[in-house]
């Protein structure tokens, strides 16, 4: 997959029981050691405490977010790992199935100006 990936080449996966699944292989990222969070707390302290405890992990960490909390995840993201990659996926399977992979201050500018529509699936590595 990430041959495909720098080679700019356009993958998608098959439907599947769950989206975290395919927004992994999607991402790039390593699949042999995974931890999936499902969703983090609307409260912003908790949410900052949640990623904190995931600061040291060092599995492949998959989340999912909402459109309407998208940006504020990224900042608290931006603001506790810094300017490290994360791929965020959004309608996995269907009609608008987008998968977008950068540095998180990009995807922080990129969603301000673009209001998130869709479900979202967060990527990341922590170590």
């Amino acid at each position: 997959m990430s041959e495909c990936i720098s080679n700019d080449i356009s993958v998608t996966t098959l439907p599947g029981p769950t989206a975290f699944v395919a927004a992994l292989v999607l991402s790039g990222m390593p699949t042999h050691k995974v931890v999936f969070e499902g969703f983090l707390s609307n409260k912003k302290a908790r949410r900052r405490k949640q990623l904190e405890n995931l600061k040291n992990e060092d599995r492949t960490v998959v989340l999912y977010e909402s459109p309407h909390r998208l940006v504020k995840f990224l900042q608290d993201f931006l603001d506790i790992y810094g300017d490290r990659e994360i791929a965020i996926a959004r309608e996995i399977t269907k009609k608008f199935e987008e998968v977008r992979r950068a540095k998180a201050g990009i995807q922080l500018e990129y969603f301000t100006d673009n209001k998130p529509r869709g479900e979202f699936v967060m990527v990341f590595q922590s170590d």
